[in-house]
């Protein structure tokens, strides 16, 4: 029973510091003097949502948003930005930016993605209990 106890009030405390996936229909839009480029939508486009989670871990950090290197946005809790980029392969990158400890977690994650033309991809920054950063694709809509 102890050791039932002990487990339970662990898991409690590490799902309680991880983020939260936030559907980008609850998202707030970021203001747009925080989104630094990738603007200009066209036919021969396609679309990139990047959605920041919410939770405590990381929270009074602003979170930089990278694509093929380039910073493209910087995310708060709960705010998403929309990107227009062409179709292939692109690297869409995540990291803390700010100072004192926002200057402490690990550098940027990067990952690999393909975007099809014409259609929308969906990207979560995540933040584990350890304050790991990363950046990962969800259905949540």
């Amino acid at each position: 029973m102890k050791k039932l106890a002990i487990v339970a009030i662990v898991t409690a405390a590490v799902t309680g510091c991880s983020t939260s996936a936030v559907p980008p229909s609850q998202a707030i839009e970021a203001s747009p003097n925080r989104i630094f480029g990738h603007q200009i939508k066209s036919d021969e486009m396609t679309q990139l949502l990047v959605v920041r989670d919410s939770g405590m871990v990381g929270g009074g950090c602003s979170t930089a948003v990278f694509i093929d290197g380039g910073r493209a946005a910087l995310l708060n809790t709960k705010e998403k930005a929309t990107f227009y980029i062409s179709p292939g392969e692109h690297m869409i990158g995540a990291s803390f930016e700010g100072s004192g400890l926002c200057s402490m977690g690990k550098e940027r994650q990067e990952r690999d993605f393909t975007f099809d033309k014409g259609k929308v991809k969906i990207l979560r920054v995540y933040i584990d209990a350890d304050a790991n950063i990363d950046i990962k694709p969800t259905s949540l809509q």
